[in-house]
């Protein structure tokens, strides 16, 4: 016990010497603290209208908020439950930190122990901080007392502790069982983490026509979440013991926060036991498996992907051949990529069954707006997940690079030449897709293909401008480094552009369509002025960031 307190104190030194770093640079403790507050804001203000509009629906306004709460548990659970599979292969058994650990006098139990802490903060702190917007919405709308989050507080500590214990879990004993290679740990905890999500996805997509009686509506869309009742299932139980509060069953609420409580601690004892003798082979097992790779001359479709880039001179070739390796290399990278885009994907092409947006043109353009809007903002998570630690991974043997015939200022305008190729290419493919099966106007599908190439520019340089502008090269783990100050402004500015772009460009086609207040000649001069606005900020967030990410690089000091 003594050794893990050492543990924790060193952490919390650890923590008060990042905090001391910003003691004196108040502009970016004001920065993040006016984004983060503005964005609970906006998020708080979001859901309360989601909430109003919900009670609106007459007799069944109940029966719907109680659906999506016990659904909204069910899947946040399987997301944690998948993020901690991928959390804990790179905490358990990352270089570093680990192996200095491993080569103290510590017992295996406490090294765990310590890990799994860190494993249950990334795997938890979007959730909860998604979680205080979206539950205080629902306070507020119902006017209920403070007590409702004290006792939400009481459910989600045990409820996050059991996501998280399972992935942790499943990932040691797969470690220790199998000397495999780390990618294909990913692989099985990546196939039997999705496969709950894409039956939840195939139930939504595979929904017939909808009857004309919203009583059969509502029969007929229930009947597809069952599964989120499931009384052995801990997201029923919080979800439950949430219901049982605001109906005033004091004495039943209970029975369900001892059951959340009590499986957690045999979760996390069975952890303690398991970790004893099971930590150490696992680590030995992933850190001895076998490393070598048979060089031939097969095809493979990472081949053909480097042989598109055969054109560029070799120093750069050379440069875009050692990212693309290190994207693929790394399940954490390529796993949630392939994750985001393909839940995305499959929205679209399920798009094709349902008809009822032929009716009118206004149905289509609010249709094709949204899936615009969710694809910037799918792609600025992206962008900041992905394209801002770039900078920051090549580390400490960034050094190389600057001896080498290519300057920094290179590598920074080839990482975004890269990136800004690929997100263009995916999300354009996606996009088209779209307003071809909802046979849009060409107008519209002008505009959308101008807000793609938009936002592909804008999220690509704030990402890579950022993560060049707050490198940090001491840490090897991109969720670390994008978990700081510049990924947090870097997300937060992404997200204000794509609403301020999406606003922009919905003014004149919601008077166009929806309020009819305008005609025809002035519906193109307002789509005229909105898209000379869009460049304009479009211009504006690609030329700052990438110039004085340039700026920053030509004064860095290796």
């Amino acid at each position: 016990m003594s050794s893990f307190l050492k543990l924790l104190r060193l952490r919390l030194w650890i923590l008060r010497n990042v905090l001391l770093r910003y003691k004196g640079s108040w502009f970016k403790v004001l920065v993040i603290f006016f984004f983060s507050l503005s964005f609970l804001l906006g998020m708080f203000f979001l859901f309360r209208e989601g909430f109003q509009f919900l009670k609106t629906i007459p007799l069944i306004s109940e029966l719907v908020i109680n659906r999506l709460f016990y659904f909204l548990f069910l899947f946040t659970f399987f997301l944690m439950l998948f993020s901690a599979i991928l959390t804990s292969y790179s905490t358990f058994f990352s270089r570093g930190e680990t192996d200095l650990l491993i080569s103290l006098p510590l017992s295996f139990r406490v090294i765990f122990v310590y890990k799994f802490i860190e494993i249950t903060f990334y795997t938890s702190w979007s959730f909860i901080f998604l979680g205080i917007p979206f539950f205080s919405a629902y306070a507020v709308i119902n006017h209920l007392p403070a007590s409702f989050y004290a006792v939400m507080a009481v459910l989600v500590i045990p409820f996050v502790l059991l996501s998280s214990g399972l992935g942790a879990l499943f990932t040691l004993l797969l470690s220790r069982m199998m000397a495999l290679r780390g990618w294909r740990i990913y692989i099985a905890g990546i196939f039997i983490a999705s496969i709950p999500i894409f039956y939840f996805l195939y139930k939504i997509f595979s929904l017939p026509p909808l009857p004309s009686d919203l009583f059969s509506v509502v029969k007929q869309v229930f009947s597809h979440f069952q599964l989120s009742q499931h009384a052995y299932l801990p997201s029923y139980w919080v979800a439950k013991g949430l219901f049982l509060f605001l109906k005033g069953e004091i004495g039943k609420m209970n029975r369900y926060i001892l059951l959340l409580y009590s499986s957690s601690f045999l979760l996390f004892g069975l952890l303690l036991l398991l970790s004893g003798f099971l930590y150490f082979p696992a680590f030995s097992n992933v850190r001895g498996s076998l490393r070598e790779k048979r060089i031939s001359g097969n095809f493979s479709p990472l081949s053909l992907l480097i042989s598109l880039f055969s054109f560029l001179p070799r120093k750069y070739r050379a440069l875009v051949q050692k990212d693309i390796k290190n994207f693929f290399r790394d399940p954490r990278q390529w796993s949630q990529f392939l994750i985001f885009f393909g839940i995305l994907g499959v929205y679209i092409i399920n798009l094709r069954s349902y008809r009822y947006f032929t009716v009118t043109p206004s149905f289509k353009m609010m249709i094709s707006l949204v899936n615009i809007a969710a694809m910037g903002f799918i792609l600025s998570t992206l962008t900041t997940r992905f394209m801002f630690p770039q900078m920051s991974l090549e580390g400490k043997r960034i050094w190389i690079i600057k001896l080498s015939s290519l300057t920094l200022r290179e590598v920074l305008w080839e990482k975004f030449y890269i990136t800004f190729s690929f997100c263009f290419f995916v999300v354009a493919l996606l996009s088209n897709l779209t307003n071809i099966l909802l046979q849009v106007s060409p107008l519209l599908y002008l505009v959308g293909n101008i807000m793609v190439l938009c936002m592909s520019l804008s999220l690509t340089s704030l990402s890579v401008g950022l993560g060049a502008v707050f490198p940090d090269f001491s840490s090897d783990n991109p969720a670390k480094i994008v978990s700081g100050f510049g990924g947090t402004v870097n997300f937060i500015l992404g997200i204000i552009y794509v609403l301020l772009v999406v606003s922009l460009i919905s003014i004149p086609f919601s008077l166009r369509y929806i309020l009819i207040k305008i005609n025809d000649r002035v519906f193109i001069v307002l789509v005229r002025l909105a898209l000379i606005w869009i460049s304009g900020i479009t211009f504006l967030s690609v030329f700052f960031p990438l110039r004085y990410a340039c700026k920053k690089l030509e004064r860095l000091e290796i």
